[in-house]
């Protein structure tokens, strides 16, 4: 294999600011990563005096060497030689962390509201729903939908929804009574692990 470098004072292959413009023999495979481009490799030719323009793999009484030319030498002749380098190590490779177990669907343990009810006071303002889930993780983050509290078509404002804790402001528009409301729990990665559980939440 015969690298033949990098050819100079040639048309510019790329306007943009930091890339190289006199780039020949090279296929770049992700903008960037000097380790994905064809041609690049290490080797154990000490750096020298003037650019290499060509690099040639050979064969002698010794082993395997590397020629080189600084466009110094004769024709037919080369500036150098070096030993093939060794093979290069790559980053150590981690093992996956595997987690053994069937992915169960949560479940909604309770749900605490804050204040609670009974006796929650009639205006109450703000009042905070927090869910109990047990859940094995096994299948990404849970999303969490409430169903906004509902009595007879009045509704208090939302002001924290889908999270655990949400909130509803009870304070604008609600009366006494009692709001239907519910939690869907679903597992993120695995839609069909999911569990609902309807409620109501009472102002006096």
């Amino acid at each position: 294999m015969t690298w033949l470098g990098i050819a100079r004072d040639t048309t510019s292959v790329d306007p943009r600011p930091g890339v190289s413009e006199f780039q020949a023999n090279t296929r770049m495979r992700v903008s960037g990563e000097l380790q994905s481009r064809w041609g690049y490799l290490s080797s154990a030719i000490a750096q020298q005096a003037g650019p290499i323009l060509g690099i040639a793999s050979a064969n002698g009484a010794t082993g395997n060497f590397l020629t080189f030319n600084l466009g110094g030498a004769a024709p037919g002749e080369v500036d150098g030689f070096s030993p093939v380098p060794a093979q290069p190590v790559g980053p150590k490779r981690r093992k996956p962390v595997v987690v053994v177990g069937n992915p169960t669907a949560p479940v909604i343990n309770s749900i605490t509201p804050s204040p609670t009810s009974p006796p929650a006071t009639y205006i109450i303002g703000v009042v905070t729903f927090t869910a109990s889930v047990t859940y094995d993780g096994l299948s990404g983050p849970l999303i969490y939908a409430w169903t906004q509290p509902d009595n007879a078509g009045l509704k208090p404002l939302i002001s924290v929804d889908n999270a655990n804790p949400a909130s509803f402001n009870f304070n604008a528009v609600c009366i006494a009574g009692s709001y239907g409301y519910s939690l869907t729990v679903t597992a993120s990665g695995n839609p069909a692990l999911n569990a609902t559980l309807p409620t109501s939440y009472t102002v006096f």
